[in-house]
């Protein structure tokens, strides 16, 4: 009995080691005397795998899907535009836009001409913009050399930390400010850029201040002179010509 057993393990115990080559896990799941972990079985030899896989073409790769920061400024779509009251602007929108920005002047007729509408529809459209604040104003254009003994700088300023935290106080004292034209709150090591018209270079100082009369708020200061104006500053690019939503697109 106990030659039997012997003889029974021995042969259970040979079963399994061929069963372990060739991946049968049934034989070590009857067998009580297993104690190595076998390979879980597949369902296909290597063999036969690689010939299956040797005729099956190479899946390719998905598409990568085009960020718009990946594509070329000039074809990249511009972003929507939406009014103050949350209505999205189409193109004839910003075509009123447009064409206002570089003439306020213009007539109706030849407004509604220019974005192929009736005179009433064109009218419609611009009182609407007028009434959800999309048009605050309308303002004339004057010829820069009227201001020839005035120079341009531009100022840029560092703020010490009692300014930063009066920033609402400061910047009330540069729109009252009557020789400042142009003010921008700035990221990173400058915390302010303004144009300011001065006479001399030294009137500056009375400028400051005004803006800090106890010196705590305006750490460092320096004033750059402004040769001449290339471009004037406006948002009229940005609707591109007649509503083009993108100014670099062509065609």
């Amino acid at each position: 009995m106990q030659a039997g057993r012997q003889f029974d393990r021995e042969t259970k115990t040979r079963h399994v080691d061929c069963a372990r080559f060739a991946n049968h896990s049934s034989v070590a799941a009857r067998s009580p005397y297993w104690k190595i972990p076998l390979p879980r079985p597949t369902t296909t030899s290597p063999s036969n795998s690689g010939r299956q896989n040797a005729h099956k073409p190479a899946r390719p790769d998905p598409p990568r899907t085009k960020h718009r920061e990946d594509m070329p400024l000039k074809h990249r779509p511009a972003p929507a535009l939406f009014s103050r009251s949350g209505a999205r602007l189409d193109k004839l929108d910003c075509a009123i836009l447009a064409i206002l920005a570089g003439d306020s002047g213009i007539s109706n007729e030849k407004l509604s001409q220019l974005i192929q509408l009736s005179p009433s529809a064109c009218l419609s459209r611009v009182k609407r913009l007028e009434a959800d604040g999309t048009i605050r104003r309308y303002k004339a254009e004057i010829d820069d050399s009227l201001f020839a003994p005035w120079s341009f700088f531009r100022v840029e300023i560092t703020l010490t930390r009692a300014g930063r935290s009066a920033r609402r106080e400061l910047e009330a004292e540069i729109v009252a400010c009557p020789w400042i034209i142009e003010a921008h709150e700035s990221l990173g090591e400058l915390d302010l850029v303004l144009v300011v018209a001065l006479q001399a270079v030294s009137d500056w100082r009375e400028v400051q201040d005004l803006l800090d009369p106890e010196a705590t708020l305006i750490e460092k200061v320096c004033l750059l002179p402004i040769r001449r104006t290339i471009k004037h500053g406006s948002h009229q690019p940005l609707l591109g010509p007649h509503g083009d939503l993108n100014p670099l697109h062509e065609g």
